[in-house]
C-alpha cells in the first residue's frame, strides 16, 4: 500500500488567503450596506430636519445610492430646492455626490444644468454648463473647505423690471477655505476665483471686449457659517459686520490690464460701500485697439478714463495710472463723477 504524503503547510497558505479574502470581502460588503442603509437614512432624517426647522423643503426624485466597494455615490435627477422664507426655488437637471468610505471627511459633486433659480424679488436666475464639479471639505457635518470648476459656463440675472445681465466664460472655478491669518474660532474665508476667456451682455448688448481673463483673491468676513429661521445669507453676513477685503483682482485682454485692492461691506439696506483702487497698465494697448472689434469701443473709454483722470504709478506689471473708485450705498463714483448704480444685495 503506498504512502500518503501530508500536504506541506506552504501549500496552504494559497488556501488561507483565499478564504482570508473572502472573510474580509463579505465583511466589508456587509459593512458598505449597512453603511449605506446609514447614508439613505439620515437624508431623510437631514431633508425632514430642514423642512420643518427652516422651511426648506429638498426634493431628490429617482434617487440611488450605489458605489460599492469603496464609494458612496448618490444619483439625485431633476433635484430642487424650494424655500418659504425668503421665497426662492432652484432647480438643476441632476446631482450626483460622492464620498470615499475610507475618507468621509471629503465630499465630491458633480452636477448637470440647466439651473434655474427664482428669487423673492421675482428676480430670476438661470446657468448652463458642460461640466461642474465640486469638492467639499468637511470640519464634523459643517462644510469648510470647498472647490467648484466649470468648463463652457453660461449665466444670466435678470432682477424684477430690469434688463437680463449675461456672463460666459470657457472655464471659471472659485475655491473657500479657512484663512490664513483668520484668528481661533473666527469664521473668515480666503477666497479666490477665476473666469477665463469672460464675457459680459447686458440685454445682448456686449459689454465691453470679449475674451477677457479675471482673476480675484480676497477675504470674506465674519461668514455666517449657520442661519436663522428666514434670513438671507447676505443679509446674515452684513448683519454680523461682514466685509470683503480684496487682496488682488487683475483683468486683462491681450496686454492691456487692470489691477484692483480694497474693502467692501454690505450696509444695512443691502447696499455695498468701499474703495477700491484700480491700476491700469498697457493703455496703450487699449487705445489702439479702438473699435476694431466689436466691444473695444468700451476698452478704448476705459482706457481713455485712466488717462485723463488717473494718477501715475507703478505695479509688477509695470506703470500705468490708478483710480479711486467709491462706492457709496451702492453708488459708484470716481471723483465727482458718477459711474453707475449696483444692485442691492437683499
Amino acid at each position: 500500500m503506498p504512502e500518503t504524503t501530508p500536504p506541506s503547510r506552504s501549500g496552504r497558505w494559497p488556501i488561507f488567503v483565499v478564504v482570508a479574502v473572502i472573510v474580509v470581502s463579505v465583511a466589508w460588503s456587509g459593512g458598505w450596506v449597512y453603511l449605506r442603509s446609514q447614508v439613505a437614512a439620515r437624508m431623510d432624517v437631514e431633508i425632514a430636519t430642514l423642512k420643518q426647522a427652516r422651511g426648506v423643503a429638498v426634493t431628490c426624485p429617482d434617487r440611488g445610492i450605489g458605489g460599492w466597494p469603496f464609494r458612496i455615490d448618490i444619483d439625485c435627477r431633476a433635484p430642487s430646492i424650494e424655500i418659504a422664507e425668503p421665497a426662492a426655488h432652484v432647480s438643476a437637471g441632476a446631482l450626483r455626490v460622492a464620498a470615499l468610505v475610507y475618507q468621509p471627511d471629503r465630499i465630491v459633486l458633480e452636477a448637470d444644468g440647466p439651473l434655474a433659480a427664482d428669487g423673492p424679488r421675482g428676480e430670476t436666475v438661470k446657468a448652463n454648463w458642460q461640466l461642474l464639479q465640486a469638492s467639499i471639505g468637511l470640519n464634523g457635518f459643517r462644510p469648510e473647505r470647498i472647490s467648484v470648476a466649470a468648463d463652457a459656463l453660461s449665466a444670466s440675472l435678470a432682477p424684477a423690471n430690469a434688463a437680463e445681465s449675461r456672463l460666459t466664460a470657457d472655464h471659471a472655478e472659485i475655491h473657500f477655505r479657512p484663512a490664513a491669518d483668520a484668528a481661533p474660532g473666527s469664521t473668515d474665508y480666503d477666497v479666490f476665483a477665476r473666469l477665463d476667456a469672460l464675457a459680459l451682455f447686458q440685454a445682448d448688448k456686449p459689454l465691453g471686449p470679449a475674451g477677457s481673463n479675471l482673476t480675484v483673491a480676497a477675504v470674506a468676513r465674519h461668514v455666517p457659517v449657520s442661519l436663522r429661521s428666514g434670513a438671507a445669507p447676505a443679509k446674515a453676513w452684513a448683519d454680523d459686520g461682514g466685509t470683503l477685503d480684496v487682496r488682488s483682482a487683475h483683468w486683462s485682454i491681450g496686454g492691456f490690464a487692470i489691477e484692483g485692492a480694497g474693502t467692501l461691506s454690505p450696509d444695512a439696506d443691502g447696499q455695498l460701500n468701499g474703495t477700491i483702487r484700480l491700476v491700469a497698465t498697457g493703455l496703450e494697448t487699449g487705445l489702439l485697439a479702438g473699435n476694431s472689434l466689436k466691444g473695444r469701443a468700451e476698452l478704448m473709454a476705459v482706457a481713455s478714463a485712466f488717462l485723463l483722470l488717473g494718477k501715475p504709478s507703478t505695479t509688477a506689471s509695470g506703470r500705468g495710472r490708478a483710480l479711486d473708485v467709491v462706492i457709496d450705498k451702492g453708488t459708484v463714483k470716481v471723483g465727482s463723477t458718477t459711474l453707475g448704480h449696483l444692485p442691492r444685495l437683499f
